[in-house]
């Protein structure tokens, strides 16, 4: 194999190349040079996880969430139609970004955690889990507050009290 001048040339665009693209992202503070995002589907409570390297998306992993699975689990029709809301990324040496809806994948999970706990029956689940998703699909998140805060309300306890818990004798 002959070097001529063409394929140098050649050869060390190609190199110049992969360096670059070795090296943009480590010395770049872009979001397009890698950032991992994690959206909610408003209308079934779904997760996508998305990894995006130089603008190229390298991986999209969509999964239930706890909350999901409980609307599957109890038959609650919810739309096909896929709409999905940033929850919040994570770019390369930087901070995390948070969105509109950031923390909302842990609320909806704490929502089934909070039916366990507090022991609501099948029966009263559909109810509260519509209302929970009507909230997420307006977008008014204040509401999921009050939402959990009333079944948080509901939770027994026992023991000694603990500042900031309701005693018996309240």
């Amino acid at each position: 194999m002959q070097f001529t001048k063409k394929r140098i040339r050649r050869l060390s665009i190609a190199v110049a190349a992969v360096l670059l693209l070795f090296a943009v992202p480590l010395f770049a503070h872009r979001p397009w040079t890698y950032s991992a995002r994690r959206a909610i589907d408003v209308n079934s409570g779904d997760v996508l996880d998305r990894v995006v390297v130089c603008g190229m998306r390298i991986s999209e992993d969509i999964h239930p969430s706890a909350f999901s699975e409980e609307l599957r689990r109890l038959k609650i029709d919810v739309s096909q139609k896929r709409r999905w809301m940033q929850v919040d990324a994570v770019v390369l040496r930087g901070r995390p970004i948070s969105y509109r809806y950031g923390g909302t994948i842990d609320k909806c999970n704490l929502l089934i955690k909070l039916f366990d706990t507090c022991q609501i029956p099948d029966t009263q689940r559909p109810a509260i889990l519509v209302e929970a998703l009507i909230i997420l699909q307006n977008g008014d998140l204040k509401q999921m507050d009050g939402l959990l805060d009333r079944l948080g309300d509901r939770i027994p306890w026992g023991g000694d009290p603990v500042e900031g818990q309701p005693s018996q004798a309240d």
